[in-house]
């Protein structure tokens, strides 16, 4: 996420972007605590979650930069 705010800049990442660095960060968490409880199923899908807002975050920045 860090690196996604380097690439859109700080600005955006904490203005605009702030809605998809949210969602990273939930899903990130979400990652952790299904590590923490040892649930294989809710880390596959928390995974897949974090998965989908990176690239859904990546993509926007990209449309940006264009």
């Amino acid at each position: 996420a860090d690196t996604t705010a380097i690439y859109a800049g700080t600005a955006w990442w904490y203005g605009d972007g702030s809605r998809l660095r949210v969602r990273i960060t939930q899903a990130r968490e979400r990652i952790e605590e299904a590590i923490h409880e040892r649930d294989g199923q809710d880390f596959a899908e928390a995974f897949v979650g974090y998965d989908e807002a990176v690239a859904t975050a990546i993509v926007r920045v990209g449309s940006m930069i264009k």
